[in-house]
C-alpha cells in the first residue's frame, strides 16, 4: 500500500497537509489491473478517479472531440 510520503511525492498531491493525505488515503483504495484491462469507457458516467501509481495506459478516444483534448 501506498504510504503519506509516497504520495505526496506525487505533483498532483505535494501541497496537501499529512491530513489531508492521510483522509485521501483513508478514502480510497489501491487495486491492481492487468494488462487489457478496461478501466473506463468514453462517455460512461463516472463514480471515481483513479491515480496511476506505476506502469502506463493507453488512452483511446472513440469519437473526435469537438474541441482540443490532450491525454498522456
Amino acid at each position: 500500500m501506498i504510504t503519506i510520503q509516497e504520495l505526496a511525492a506525487i505533483p498532483l498531491f505535494d501541497r496537501l497537509s499529512d491530513q489531508q493525505l492521510t483522509d485521501l488515503l483513508e478514502s480510497g483504495e489501491e487495486v491492481a489491473f492487468a494488462v487489457g484491462d478496461e478501466l473506463f469507457h468514453e462517455g460512461a458516467p463516472s463514480d471515481s478517479w483513479f491515480v496511476l501509481l506505476e506502469g502506463r495506459n493507453h488512452i483511446i478516444l472513440q469519437h473526435e472531440p469537438a474541441w482540443p483534448r490532450f491525454a498522456a
